[in-house]
């Protein structure tokens, strides 16, 4: 049995958020839903509207859609809130791609057409925690450009992990 003896409350709370996305990763893997940390947008979003997601074993590359880009473009940087830490304004993006579509692909082929529909901006939280002021400010501009916005939220994690609860709010 591995026992963790946290130094502060803040190494407990990195520790839970990170198992937080992890339960989330593992989520879209079993739902079939394509995703992309936040931190991991970057060049290729800005220079070619391109991100890089994640489905199972797979890496695709989406063009992003106008209407969604500007959104990114707006909530990409880290939380002016935490100017000292990576803290985002959100964890992951997420997309519907189907077996199909990644069957057809080419190496190095883009999967483009993606409807700004079958993205989702996704906040994952662990216990009681609640929406930062900026978090908060995110939500408010997905629903603005209906855009999807999804907290998923893991309780119950101070008990075994099969106790845990993981829903979406």
């Amino acid at each position: 049995m591995v026992t963790f003896n946290f130094g502060s409350k803040d190494e407990k709370n990195k520790l839970f958020g990170d198992l937080g996305e992890t339960f989330y990763k593992n989520y879209s893997d079993q739902k079939g839903f394509a995703y992309c940390r936040a931190d991991d947008i970057g060049w290729e979003f800005i220079h070619k509207r391109v991100i890089r997601l994640k489905k199972g074993f797979h890496r695709i590359d989406v063009r992003v859609p106008e209407e969604l880009r500007r959104l990114l473009m707006d909530i990409i940087g880290p939380n002016p809130d935490y100017p000292k830490t990576p803290a985002y304004s959100f964890d992951f993006i997420s997309c519907v791609i189907g077996d199909g579509e990644i069957k057809k692909l080419k190496a190095d082929e883009i999967l483009e057409g993606k409807e700004p529909g079958t993205f989702t901006i996704v906040e994952v939280k662990t216990g009681s925690s609640t929406l930062t002021r900026r978090e908060e400010e995110v939500k408010k501009k997905c629903k603005e450009r209906d855009v999807r916005y999804r907290v998923f939220r893991i309780t119950e994690m101070d008990k075994p992990v099969r106790k845990w609860d993981f829903s979406m709010e």
